[in-house]
């Protein structure tokens, strides 16, 4: 759970229609080393930033390409004494959601270890190398937006009941058979914007087959488009506010094909659940398995996807807070 009362993002915001043309405007946070605070700011050339106090006897050569967000160390001198500040900063709108959440990150690492803030302050650089690419993305369709809020919606159920631990049980999106494969059930996620049915469209032979003869879950979200809804980048800051690594969450949601620079466009984008069910898939369930069709045929058919409607089936009661996650070593 984040030890900040309230995200970059928004003091950015704040900060950016509060600050003096060629000014630097700033904002302690609470994290601090024993040097001082570390700031949020918005530079004299507006751009956002992120200072964090060390000592000038920590200085230390930077190996830093990103020419986007930049990070290095800057003397400046504050009420007639100079000081030195390892510094964060973020050249591009584009890449400021990701900065945003870069900056939460740092700020955690600094208040657990104020004395070594240097070091933290890198490591968490380390960490988001790969996702500080200021490469255009293409945006996602509203069936794929719609699919990822389901997947979300469920993440965020299984959150209430194990922690930050439920991430790892989320296996969709690395090209696993289902959505979530946790020890002892398997859960495929469906979610439809259709207000009469509740039919949702399965794709080859293999996603209704359990994996390792575990139970296996359907669990289908109907929802619809809602001005005071909530958007796919709102629920993502409810899972970081719940304590979950916010750059596995953005590394998964990449693999679907999300970018987090393109928030602003998916904001607008809000949906209320109407209501959400979970079905154990039996013999009875209708499906186009190899337990249905002979494999022979299966083998001869090049694509397979079939609709089902989930509403006449029975629902499942399903106790989340009795699986179990399985837990990386």
């Amino acid at each position: 759970m984040t030890e900040h009362n309230e995200a970059s993002s928004s003091i950015f915001e704040y900060l950016t229609a509060a600050a003096a043309a060629k000014k630097l405007t700033a904002r302690p946070t609470t994290a601090s080393t024993p040097l001082g605070e570390v700031v949020h700011a918005i530079d004299a050339q507006g751009f956002p930033s992120l200072m964090v106090p060390v000592a000038e006897t920590e200085r230390k050569g930077i190996d830093w390409q990103n020419k986007i967000i930049t990070f290095g160390y800057r003397q400046m001198r504050i009420a007639g004494k100079d000081r030195t500040f390892l510094v964060l900063q973020c050249t591009s709108s584009r890449l400021l959601p990701q900065f945003s959440l870069l900056a939460d990150d740092v700020l955690e690492a600094v208040s657990r270890n104020p004395n070594e803030a240097d070091r933290a302050t890198r490591n968490t650089l380390e960490r988001w190398k790969e996702m500080l690419r200021d490469t255009q993305s293409k945006l996602l369709g509203e069936e794929k937006l719609v699919g990822i809020y389901g997947e979300l919606l469920f993440l965020e159920q299984l959150t209430m009941h194990h922690g930050i631990d439920a991430l790892s049980a989320w296996t969709g999106p690395q090209g696993m058979r289902h959505d979530f494969e946790l020890a002892n059930a398997s859960f495929e996620v469906k979610t439809t914007t259709n207000h009469n049915s509740l039919t949702v469209t399965f794709h080859g032979s293999k996603q209704l087959e359990p994996t390792d003869h575990l139970p296996l879950f359907v669990v289908v979200y109907q929802i619809e488009k809602s001005v005071n809804g909530v958007s796919v980048p709102a629920l993502l800051q409810r899972l970081y506010d719940r304590g979950l690594d916010r750059l596995e969450i953005l590394r998964q949601v990449g693999l679907l094909g999300y970018a987090e620079e393109d928030s602003g466009h998916y904001s607008d984008k809000r949906f209320t659940e109407l209501t959400h069910k979970a079905l154990k898939v039996t013999q009875d369930f209708p499906q186009l398995t190899s337990y249905t069709v002979p494999p022979s045929i299966l083998d001869q058919i090049g694509s397979l996807n079939y609709s089902v409607d989930l509403g006449p089936l029975p629902a499942s009661d399903i106790a989340l807070e009795e699986l179990t996650v399985r837990v990386p070593l």
